[in-house]
């Protein structure tokens, strides 16, 4: 009876020891840089780019936005083998705009809602956060924005939309150095470059009726509006 009491005393012992507590620098918000995708373009070379961040507080919530859904849940720790597991993942579900959007968001938030384990370095500029799957590194954060988000920042205005033949852009402020229109697929349709402050003019009379998207280059970053071909 002592052996086995003293048996329990020593493995609890060997547990405390072997368990830690989470870095405090996990509990912020990170913006993601990088991420195996097995389908598409590699996330850093996408077009429009995708602003995904993840939040973790410290009761293990979580939040987030991916590339054009946000997302909450929370975790559970298991200090141990300093892992995470998710215990409850809501997600809304907006219809993304470009498949391979759509493709990255699903990757990304199997990520996040799976079991990982994570390392946190300081790069120079502020910390990256490497999350690891069960066999490999899925993705990496940084702690500071590499890109900010555009919209709702630059002054840009399309008209009319929808719109039968001819589509105007005003640019009061911003130059517009380029524009491309996509097909509801991704696929390109059109593209201009060169434009100058002031109202431009594109003839869309030949497209078929749908839906379009109009991204536009200017001197302070991109945005993308979705337009209705009648």
């Amino acid at each position: 009876m002592k052996r086995l009491l003293f048996l329990i005393i020593l493995f609890s012992i060997g547990s405390t020891v072997s368990a830690q507590d989470p870095d405090p620098d996990l509990f912020q918000t990170w913006y993601l840089t990088d991420m195996y995708i097995q389908f598409g373009p590699p996330f850093d070379l996408m077009e429009p780019p995708v602003f995904a961040t993840l939040t973790i507080s410290k009761n293990f919530d979580f939040s987030g936005q991916g590339s054009c859904n946000t997302f909450t849940g929370s975790y559970t720790y298991d200090p141990v083998l300093d892992s995470f597991f998710y215990d409850e993942f809501e997600a809304t579900t907006e219809d993304g705009v470009f498949p391979y959007h759509n493709n990255f968001e699903h990757e990304y938030f199997e990520d996040v809602r799976g079991q990982w384990e994570y390392e946190i370095v300081d790069d120079g500029v502020g910390l990256q956060l490497h999350i690891f799957d069960v066999f490999e590194l899925s993705a990496t954060f940084t702690n500071y924005p590499l890109y900010t988000p555009d919209i709702g920042v630059i002054n840009i205005a399309i008209y009319p939309n929808p719109v039968n033949d001819i589509l105007n852009i005003s640019s009061e402020h911003n130059d517009i150095l380029s524009l491309i229109l996509y097909g509801i697929d991704g696929k390109e349709i059109y593209s201009i470059y060169k434009f100058t402050h002031g109202i431009k003019e594109i003839n869309l009379e030949k497209l078929d009726s749908g839906v379009y998207f109009v991204e536009i280059q200017t001197d302070l970053g991109k945005v993308t509006k979705k337009i209705i071909k009648n």
